[in-house]
């Protein structure tokens, strides 16, 4: 039997509502923000996103966040040439990340980034997120989500989970990108413990020109 000050602890007897526009329970329904304008995300921001608040107990969460993560890429091989073309250096041979990332808005639901080391360039990618049933642009943000498609399990038993995402400027003008994960923990047979929740949020400083 699982006490009532555990229960609590984690979220209550009942899974949270997924947090991510359309699904079933969400505070977003993509329908009542369909024709919402989408912020304008053109600038040159740094390359790389330092973490500046979150819980910080989970793997998903990083201190710092490359570029290529704030937009979900378009087309798969633009994000594999970019992969090719990061110098890989340090000890492990890990990633340099880039100085710089160039955004451009080349439609009113798409824009294409372009990272660099300095003056080289490291690649382009085109991000869309004209599908207005998965992307909802709301209060100055850029916000979508989805299941994680992942069945691990915990001390309780199997669980699931659930993963959101916002883009938006500050009043600097920096870029932010927020990160949330819902993990919905279960007991035997599927019954709902509750649900652990992180987040993350990552400003990429405007580069002033």
């Amino acid at each position: 039997m699982i006490s009532a000050g555990l229960a609590l602890g984690l979220g209550g007897c009942l899974h949270s509502a997924p947090d991510y526009p359309g699904a079933s329970g969400s505070a977003i329904v993509p329908a009542q923000f369909a024709d919402a304008p989408c912020p304008d995300f053109s600038g040159t921001y740094e390359g790389l996103g330092q973490w500046i608040a979150g819980d910080g107990r989970n793997r998903w969460i990083t201190r710092t966040l490359f570029f290529d993560y704030v937009f979900p890429a378009f087309i798969r091989d633009e994000m594999s040439n970019i992969e090719k073309n990061y110098i890989k250096g340090g000890p492990h041979r890990t990633w340099v990340p880039p100085d710089f990332a160039e955004v451009k808005t080349i439609g009113e639901r798409s824009v294409k980034v372009t990272l660099r080391y300095g003056d080289k360039p490291i690649g382009s990618y085109h991000s869309d997120f004209s599908n207005k049933k998965t992307f909802v642009c709301t209060n100055d943000k850029l916000v979508w989500g989805a299941g994680d498609g992942a069945v691990s399990r915990s001390e309780f038993g199997p669980n699931t989970g659930d993963r959101s995402f916002a883009v938006y400027k500050d009043k600097n003008g920096d870029l932010i990108h927020e990160r949330k994960q819902q993990v919905h923990m279960n007991l035997a047979f599927g019954i709902p413990v509750g649900t652990a929740k992180h987040f993350a949020v990552y400003r990429f400083k405007k580069i002033e020109k």
